[in-house]
């Protein structure tokens, strides 16, 4: 089940966390959206929010219920 979904202005990707701990990347693409079939992990319970840095298009911030903090770096 989603959770969270942030979208990335610079870089036009979405991000999205879900019950389980994973959080998936999403590109544009001519027919609609493309999910990374890798999914970031990092968490052991649900993700709760993310966020994209404002200035960095490959940094991505996540926390989940199970008190983690976590700071990825997506290289797109």
């Amino acid at each position: 089940m989603l959770l969270t979904i942030f979208f990335h202005i610079l870089s036009g990707f979405l991000a999205s966390g879900d019950c389980k701990g994973n959080i998936h990347t999403w590109k544009p693409s001519e027919s609609g959206w493309v999910v990374n079939l890798h999914s970031l992990g990092g968490h052991k319970e649900s993700v709760e929010d993310l966020q994209w840095s404002p200035n960095e298009v490959n940094v991505l911030a996540s926390c989940s219920v199970d008190r983690s903090l976590v700071n990825i770096l997506y290289f797109i």
